[in-house]
């Protein structure tokens, strides 16, 4: 997913610009133990006695808390155990393991069988009356919620601090914080205050964005990517997706299939009578669970509960995370009013050979419950599930202090302050160029750097400079373009464009468009190994000598209508003409001779629609970056070519229709399935008809077919099919010693069927490798390991059929790089 990616590189890019600064201050770390078991406490509430500060242990029950006052004490609680009140020294760093004594309870109320566990009891009571008091049973209700995200950096490595590509941030090390002596440095702190409305009728939910702020940066869409990173699982739901995996929840339907219970205690919560029970997994390699619940006895609804993923789940770059959440009965609902989770990692540094570890944590306070909100007609019209207030970047220090449902330590006060001094080094700004591609230069960039160079048999080396404006220039107006030169075929090249955003939150855009360069007809244009790629240069990928020269002008407008359905209307012309040994040749039918076509030229007019329901984005300096939706995405075109029109020699209509989804399969895995079907109704040459996109890389790509080659097959109406299913280790986690490498398993098909008419086929000779569908279907299967090293993927291709056509093999070996949680 392009998601987990961006958060994956940004925990890694993080990892070099550290930023903490600390006063003197009274400093306590620790542990928070169970005085009798020895166990570790998580979520037990700290804070100093004069209430400056506050936080909480994590699931391994570890603790930091600092504060400028100085207070004489530090009181700890936690459910189920007895407050405990400590002396601490004054302005002092010190560490304090803390043991708590549980509360007396009483078990001699509950009567059980001899030969049944007393948990089950409990648990079966609380699985059998869920769908009474489950929040999908309420007609409507809205909340506000308070979020707080923190990302940071632990036990940093002293070699890698001394690198050189860090010297120029060596004074974000002169005062390390440590958490028992080991360095701890908060990087990243985001803050959001939202309101957030449900309507049963029509499933409709929306999140108004009232206030949000990130460490350095006022770009309001942050708030809303990490509002859609939230934890926002409902433990009585069967399955609770996090980090992209169902996992089971300890009181699903199928629970005592997969997990195992014990009664610990029980006692007063709140005036409410509670069962403490644990809960563990029944086997390792599942997607499950273990921790604490503590269960109301009179409605057998949660009060609140404790979760642990172990090291054995399998995840990429994180080594273990947990999880808290507090319930509250709402008019006989249950809704959470308060949740944080902690996330511990690692990612491997390159060159160092050494992996950084880091942190991140996010708590949730929820408050100001109704259940009988009252909407108007109009209220979820725009369709849009995340909202941000234009001004919500904008709050000062006065609106947060008033708003926050919890206090900011003293490092979190900080960061504000810090980041700014990062952006503002030379350093920082040269390392954001690799991340970005582009080279800012005033109101301009240069790039993308991945496109300065580039190599193919009929330009040779080719050499590009581009550029971009950017806001700085004009939030409204983009402008663009290139200059290209190859030494072998001494032609320059260019293009460029200028795109006008008239409107923004739903946009409308007016583009138009020009380009004079080469391209390859029936190459996918969404793959990342694109001819003008300095990737496909460095690896000599394939010999790509049947090449077009493409003249093209396009106009278009583009339309939102809500941020799910959006129109796009353009004009194009575009003349081609064959290079390299690529050649136009024609059969004239009185003298069977041929003739060669210098070029063709065609103008359409073309309309799209694009719908996806609940689909989310991240907004940008300009366009939208979309984070996906869990419903199918579907998509249309109408291209109606006009004869005459700007020189056109052609008329002719294209219609095409597509379906695509990622559709999680509970807890074993996910499937991925494209579905696409076109048709061309008049008389075209195969360059201007469907020429189904191959594969002669050495690298894997998941919307073309990986065994076909340039040119193989071309169609005039035709139905392709691709599903994949990603199994997450489903198999390979209940193998002990393939366990630990933590591949995946995938299974990939991709077919489609066609045809292409006589009259088509005489408009233009075929190339001798080049056919149409019409014998059978073209099918392709594979079977693949993912997750190789955290990051490259091996799939083996099977070719089921055109096993005749000169240049192709039955299997194929491809590679790939995917980053995925």
């Amino acid at each position: 997913m392009q998601l987990c990616s961006r958060v994956a590189f940004f925990i890694l890019f993080i990892s070099f610009f550290i930023s903490p600064a600390f006063s003197q201050i009274t400093r306590v770390t620790g542990k928070i133990i169970d005085a009798h078991s020895k166990e570790l406490i998580p979520f037990a509430n700290i804070y100093f006695s004069d209430k400056s500060k506050g936080t909480v242990s994590d699931f391994e029950g570890n603790y930091i808390i600092e504060t400028s006052t100085a207070p004489d004490s530090l009181i700890v609680t936690s459910v189920g155990y007895s407050m405990r009140r400590l002396s601490i020294q004054k302005n002092q760093v010190q560490q304090i393991n803390i043991y708590l004594e549980e509360e007396v309870g009483s078990l001699n109320e509950i009567t059980v069988s001899v030969t049944e566990n007393p948990a089950y009891r409990i648990i079966r009571n609380v699985v059998s009356n869920k769908v009474n008091f489950r929040r999908v049973t309420i007609k409507s209700y809205s909340y506000e919620s308070y979020n707080k995200s923190k990302i940071g950096l632990r036990e940093l490595d002293e070699d890698l601090k001394k690198q050189f590509y860090l010297k120029p941030f060596a004074f974000f090390f002169e005062n390390m914080d440590t958490t028992e002596g080991k360095p701890y440095l908060p990087v990243m702190l985001l803050e959001t205050v939202s309101d957030n409305f449900y309507q049963k009728d029509g499933n409709k939910q929306k999140e108004i964005i009232k206030a949000t702020r990130l460490s350095g940066m006022k770009n309001e869409s942050i708030g809303k990517l990490f509002s859609n990173l939230a934890l926002n699982v409902y433990v009585y739901d069967d399955f609770l997706l996090m980090f992209n995996k169902n996992f089971i929840s300890p009181v699903s339907s199928s629970c005592f299939r997969h997990y195992d219970y014990e009664l610990l205690d029980s006692g007063y919560i709140d005036n409410n009578w509670c069962y403490k029970v644990r809960y563990f997994p029944s086997r390792k390699q599942e997607l499950t669970l273990s921790g604490i619940m503590w269960i109301r006895d009179s409605t057998f609804t949660i009060k609140e509960i404790d979760a642990k993923a172990g090291q054995e789940i399998n995840l990429n770059f994180i080594t273990s995370f947990g999880w808290r959440q507090t319930y509250t009965d709402v008019k006989g609902k249950s809704l959470a009013s308060s949740e944080q989770l902690y996330i511990y990692g690692e990612v491997l540094i390159p060159h160092s050979g050494k992996t950084q570890k880091f942190f991140a944590s996010r708590s949730t306070s929820n408050k100001n419950f109704n259940l009988s909100p009252s909407f108007t007609n109009s209220f979820f019209d725009d369709k849009a599930t995340t909202i941000v207030e234009k001004e919500a970047g904008e709050k000062d220090d006065t609106y947060w202090e008033s708003v926050r449902h919890d206090t900011l330590s003293n490092s979190e006060q900080a960061l504000y302050q810090l980041s700014d001094s990062l952006k503002n080094t030379k350093a920082f700004k040269r390392y954001l160029i690799l991340f970005k591609g582009y080279i800012p230069v005033r109101k301009i960039e240069l790039g993308p750097i991945y496109k300065v160079y580039s190599y193919n048999p009929v330009e040779g080396n080719k050499f590009r400079l581009g550029f971009r404006t950017n806001p700085k220039f004009s939030k409204r107006i983009l402008l663009d373009g290139y200059g290209a030169y190859g030494l072998r075929d001494e032609k320059i090249k260019y293009g460029a464009g200028i795109t006008y955003f008239r409107k923004k939150d739903p946009d409308e855009i007016v583009s138009f468009r020009v380009k004079h360069d080469i391209e390859q007809l029936g190459f996918s244009q969404v793959t990342f190994m694109r001819p003008d790629n300095l990737l496909n240069a460095l690896f000599k990928i394939s010999a790509q000598n049947r090449l077009n020269f493409i003249d093209e002008y396009k106009l278009y407008y583009e339309k939102f209508w809500t941020p799910n359905l959006s129109n796009k209307l353009q004009i194009r012309n575009a003349t081609i003409r064959p290079v390299g040994k690529l050649e136009y040749n024609k059969e004239i039918p009185e003298t069977n001779d041929t003739a060669n076509i210098s070029s063709i030229t065609t103008t359409e007019i073309s309309f799209y629609t694009h719908y996806a329901y609940k689909e989310k984005f991240l907004r940008g300096d300009y366009r939208r970056i979309s984070l996906g939706t869990p419903y199918p995405v579907f998509d249309a075109a109408v291209v109606c070519g006009v004869k005459d029109l700007l020189g056109s020699n052609y008329n002719y209509q294209k219609i095409a229709l597509s379906i695509r989804q990622r559709l999680r399969i509970k807890n074993i895995g996910y499937t991925r399935y494209h579905a696409e079907a076109g048709k061309i109704f008049g008389t075209l040459p195969y360059p201007l008809l469907e020429l189904h996109n191959g594969n002669q890389t050495i690298f894997y790509d998941d919307y073309i077919f990986n065994s076909m080659r340039f040119f193989e097959f071309v169609s005039d109406q035709y139905v392709n099919i691709q599903l994949s299913h990603h199994f997450d280790g489903y198999f390979f986690n209940k193998i002990p010693l393939i366990r630990k490498l933590k591949w995946r398993e995938v299974i990939s098909f991709k077919g489609v069927i066609g045809s292409l008419s006589d009259k088509n086929k005489a408009q233009m000779i075929l190339l001798p490798e080049m056919y149409s569908l019409s014998k059978e279907p073209f099918m392709e299967a594979g079977v693949g390991i993912e997750n190789i090293f955290r990051v490259i993927r091996l799939d083996g291709i099977w070719r089921l059929n055109y096993h005749d056509h000169p240049g192709t093999e039955k299997f194929y070996l491809k590679l790939s790089v995917h980053i995925d949680f």
